[in-house]
């Protein structure tokens, strides 16, 4: 009744629009205000749609409830988003090239409209058949002019309907769990799609405080942020460096797949992060225990499967043999004490590698004098190459950050 009212008065609906606007601009403030401004609640993530494959249980929330902090378990639904009938339904028309009235989706929605239930809004056949017309139609435009916010898609309009994206929610161990938005979500996988805008509904509150210990954490820092990026979309604003050029300098000497590698003094993980999404085994090693408890929960978060060991004298896989082993972090946290590269450098006696790349800060290459000055470059290579039984270094590797990266190579 009241639809009908606003309606056919014009006026009146677009009051009730500004005043819905304030509304919700009031419920913002206040979830904004108790996660203690830490998180802007309606800021938009750019994700890999393949990062969502999970449905939250019960899907309660919608792009009206951004901000909301939950505190009970993290639930799952027991299937998978690409075992849903709405997924299975998409892939079958669309790139099986089946008729609708074949596929999973269409029977789904037919056996939902004859227990009198309303699927997506469909009351009967017909409506059905409109809303495929529609899906037939979004497929083309996405495919045609890419992904759209809704915000460019309807110029103008104002919140909520301008964020009804894509909706997850954030469960305690960082992953996202898809509440609202299907039919968007399925047709961005089988585009293959590298970004799709995403609306947070809700995060678990060991998330924010997660969060929370991170932005702590760089405070510490000298330069106040953080020497990698952090690759969880839900993580890009807090304070880092935006990209590290020496993963892309490695890429080009590691094996394009199926490749093995171990990063001794990994930190928080980013290499194996990396490496594992080309299609290459990582095994991480950290030994400082605050490092390793950060390196574990994202890696938990970015749902990795690489393993991670806490100690260099023990923990290392049975494989001890690797294509590549990475020393890229060797020299950080120095000030923390003296016995890093040291025990590095006698983890090597335990493994093996075709490779070895070396990162020397500038500090290590120029270092002061003093009792207790750093090693120079010079006794850093005359180490590795003692202790891991390698002669061959390339000094042209690569000058990165006002440091240099040295590679050795066994030699056959």
């Amino acid at each position: 009744m009241a639809a009908r009212v606003l309606r056919r008065s014009p006026r009146v609906f677009r009051q009730a629009q500004r005043a819905q606007h304030r509304l919700w601009k009031i419920r913002m403030g206040l979830r904004a205000w108790r996660l203690r401004g830490e998180v802007d609640v309606v800021r938009t993530l750019w994700v890999n749609p393949h990062r969502i494959d999970c449905f939250a249980h019960p899907r309660s929330f919608t792009c009206a409830d951004q901000g909301r902090l939950t505190f009970g378990d993290a639930k799952r639904e027991g299937s998978r988003f690409t075992e849903s009938p709405v997924f299975r339904g998409l892939n079958q028309h669309f790139v099986d090239g089946q008729a609708w009235p074949e596929t999973d989706y269409y029977r789904y929605a037919s056996l939902l409209i004859s227990k009198n239930r309303r699927p997506w809004g469909c009351r009967t056949r017909a409506d059905l058949e409109l809303r495929l017309t529609s899906l037939d139609k979004l497929f083309q435009d996405i495919q045609r002019d890419g992904y759209r916010t809704q915000s460019e898609l309807h110029v103008g309009a104002s919140p909520p309907s301008a964020e009804d994206e894509i909706i997850v929610t954030i469960d305690a161990n960082g992953q996202m769990l898809l509440e609202d938005g299907q039919h968007r979500l399925a047709i961005a996988k089988l585009l293959n799609l590298k970004s799709v805008p995403v609306k947070v509904a809700a995060r678990h509150s060991d998330w924010c405080r997660f969060r929370r210990t991170l932005r702590c954490y760089a405070r510490e820092l000298p330069a106040g942020r953080f020497s990698t990026p952090l690759l969880h979309p839900d993580l890009a604003d807090l304070p880092t460096e935006q990209d590290d050029d020496r993963y892309e300098l490695l890429r080009g000497f590691l094996p394009a797949t199926r490749g093995t590698v171990c990063d001794l003094g990994a930190c928080w993980g980013y290499f194996s992060h990396r490496f594992e999404q080309d299609g290459l085994r990582c095994y991480a090693v950290e030994p400082c225990p605050r490092s390793y408890q950060i390196l574990d929960r994202l890696r938990l978060a970015e749902n990795r499967r690489f393993q991670t060991a806490a100690s260099w004298q023990c923990g290392y896989p049975a494989q001890k043999t690797f294509d590549a082993i990475l020393l890229l972090n060797a020299f950080d946290g120095v000030a923390d004490g003296e016995e890093r590269f040291p025990q590095l450098i006698r983890a090597l006696q335990v493994l093996g590698g075709e490779a070895i790349f070396l990162h020397i800060p500038p500090w290590i290459r120029h270092p002061h004098p003093g009792p207790h000055r750093d090693p120079t470059a010079e006794e850093c290579i005359a180490s590795i190459q003692k202790q891991s039984g390698i002669s061959g270094v390339d000094l042209g590797c690569g000058t990165l950050r006002g440091g240099m990266i040295y590679r050795f190579l066994r030699k056959h």
